[in-house]
């Protein structure tokens, strides 16, 4: 379809031709100027215009005018259609002798500097002219000059507006897209250039301009109504700078965080990271921050604060704003095996008066964050035998605490396993907590329980000689040394070079953890799916394993 062609109420609608195409290129032209230096006012607003202090003023003495409390810059904006020359700016360098002077007698404060900046490359005579004829304090920017202290030239409106959205995607805490926002902010422009706003745009008023919002936007979620608290749990809030609590999902890290929180006088943030692109993580981060310990602009979050770039900038600048205010804050960033580690430490050193506690599923990022920073990651130890007791009855399938035993060994203890096995317990064993855990323990259970479901994922993940060593140590009932594991992982006709590899990657994974002393073992909470894996030994595997934890026990 035809540029001058659009469709009104479901007709093609064409444009006709203008009475006078001359005086309409020439309008065009005129609206193009003012645009091209309408933008140019944007850009200006974008970058040095947030600087704290800088006022910005548009059609006063010259098109844009820089003031800062040092200096004063003019800038003079021209379009043309061919390259520019000698008499485009005549009148400009004469008005610029005369600002020079006021400046230089005191009339007007700072040091004075200008600024041509044009659409168009220099002419052979322009060219030729600021060889012998041109002033220190004049520059002259044309889209193919190299960057400097303001915003470039560049050769078309569409261009303009590009850079412009993609220096207001760096806006932190903006509530319109970086598009919306360049042409409010034109418009802007474009009624300051009549008069409006005094023709003045200062830096302090910029993060309303900008619509800027410091809202806190998450919180810790809602703790079970009836929560149990899990054995030996650990203090929320420590001084250690990192720490990491591993757990598979459904092993209660996020109740345990948000329960303890109701009672913990320490100042925390809760930040939950699933959903959230890595590159906006630290201006996230930030907003919480500033929303809840700083209190937004009404505090002076703003200003010069907000007038830092975006992401890491805007948590440094945050992170040092609470230090002046003498807080210590704790942050609670869940779902952290979404971060590599490269995130984490970058979060760290953005923000060293924060403290970082790491809630998060096994992942590789983890042994790297404990190597890195030298911390060993902590484990919640799930729920004790009376508290399993106590949620089976709770769902009328009573049982014994020998029963809730077997129980806390097929699920580790875990809250959403261990209230998964009371439920399926209740309605497909008639409340037979007994008869559930004799299905579970010989695999022969017809409905797939939540534990199944989460870990069946977590072993679908491992190569196929880590699922067969896990098999294997399914075989052992109780923890093994570092070299009895090894041993027991030969009848997998593994080297001992091979088996330690394959023994690290199931620790990375946390299904096998450490015990007392030197000893391994499996999670109990992945033994039953462990077992299922012995499917996939080759014939005599299995019994050659059991021989070998039958010697060491015998030992």
């Amino acid at each position: 379809m035809s540029a001058n062609n659009t469709k009104t109420d479901g007709k093609l609608f064409q444009l006709p031709s203008p009475l006078d195409p001359a005086q309409v290129t020439r309008i065009g032209a005129v609206h193009r100027g003012f645009l091209y230096q309408h933008l140019y006012g944007v850009a200006c607003l974008l970058t040095v215009g947030r600087v704290d202090e800088t006022v910005i003023i548009i059609e006063h003495d010259e098109d844009i005018e820089i003031s800062i409390p040092n200096g004063h810059h003019y800038v003079q904006v021209k379009t043309r259609n061919r390259p520019l020359q000698p008499g485009d700016l005549g009148g400009a360098k004469e008005r610029f002798d005369l600002l020079r002077k006021k400046h230089a007698g005191g009339h007007r404060t700072g040091t004075a500097s200008f600024s041509f900046v044009s659409n168009v490359e220099l002419g052979p005579t322009l060219t030729a002219a600021l060889k012998t004829d041109w002033l220190p304090d004049v520059a002259l920017t044309v889209p193919s000059s190299a960057d400097g202290s303001f915003p470039p030239a560049w050769p078309t409106i569409e261009d303009a507006f590009a850079w412009c959205v993609e220096k207001a995607r760096d806006i932190p805490f903006g509530t319109l897209s970086a598009e919306t926002l360049v042409w409010k902010l034109a418009a802007q422009v474009a009624y300051a250039s009549t008069g409006g706003r005094d023709r003045i745009f200062r830096a302090k008023e910029l993060p309303e301009l900008l619509e800027q919002l410091v809202l806190q936007l998450q919180d810790f979620p809602d703790p079970p109504d009836h929560y149990r608290p899990q054995t030996d749990e650990p203090p929320l809030v420590t001084d250690a700078r990192l720490r990491l609590v591993i757990g598979f999902s459904g092993a209660g890290k996020t109740a345990w965080a948000s329960q303890t929180a109701l009672h913990c006088p320490d100042p925390i943030v809760y930040f939950d990271v699933s959903e959230i692109p890595a590159a906006s993580i630290a201006t996230g981060l930030a907003r919480e921050l500033a929303a809840r310990f700083a209190g937004g602009r009404e505090k002076g979050f703003g200003g010069a604060l907000l007038a830092e770039q975006s992401g890491l900038n805007v948590l440094r600048a945050c992170d040092k704003k609470m230090s002046d205010d003498g807080l210590s804050v704790s942050v609670i960033l869940d779902n952290a095996h979404r971060l590599d580690s490269t995130t984490v430490r970058a979060l760290l050193e953005a923000a060293p008066n924060l403290r970082f506690l790491c809630l998060a599923q096994p992942w590789d990022g983890a042994a790297q964050i404990e190597a890195f920073h030298q911390i060993t990651a902590e484990r919640l130890a799930g729920w004790s035998r009376e508290d399993i007791a106590a949620e089976f009855n709770l769902v009328d399938a009573p049982i014994s605490l020998e029963t809730a035993d077997r129980v806390h060994s097929l699920t580790g203890g875990l809250p959403l396993y261990v209230r998964n096995a009371a439920m399926l317990a209740a309605r497909d064993y008639h409340g037979d907590a007994s008869a559930f855990c004799d299905a579970i323990e010989r695999r022969v259970h017809a409905q797939a329980t939540a534990q199944d479901i989460i870990l069946e994922e977590v072993f679908a993940k491992l190569e196929p000689s880590a699922s067969r060593a896990a098999a294997l140590l399914s075989l052992a009932d109780v923890p093994l040394t570092q070299i009895e594991s090894i041993e027991l992982l030969g009848a997998g006709e593994l080297s001992e070079t091979e088996a330690a590899i394959v023994l690290r990657q199931l620790r990375k994974a946390s299904i096998v953890i450490s015990f007392q002393g030197d000893r391994l073992g499996l999670h109990d909470a992945t033994r039953p799916i462990a077992i299922d894996a012995r499917r996939h030994l080759a014939k005599g595997q299995e019994r050659e394993g059991l021989e070998r934890v039958l010697s060491e026990e015998s030992c």
